[in-house]
């Protein structure tokens, strides 16, 4: 837990790495998904508000169907 970061030591943490998002249920468009692809973050996520969007312009992203563990490490492999 790092606490409040600056956008730049947000982007640092967060490039390279894969954002897992099992939310299920979401009001409108979800920034995290933006902050991560925006900081070199890939995702791997349930078709919430947002993901389409994000699908038509190419985002690294891998959309799960079934929110499980085991849907989400085969999306991770």
């Amino acid at each position: 837990v790092h606490g409040r970061l600056d956008m730049p030591e947000l982007a640092q943490l967060l490039s390279g790495s894969v954002l897992l998002n099992p939310t299920t249920l979401s009001e409108g468009f979800q920034t995290t998904l933006i902050e991560a692809i925006a900081s070199g973050a890939s995702l791997i996520t349930t078709p919430v508000p947002g993901v389409p969007e994000l699908a038509e312009r190419r985002a690294p992203m891998t959309v799960v169907d079934q929110c499980d563990a085991e849907s989400f490490a085969h999306a991770l492999r």
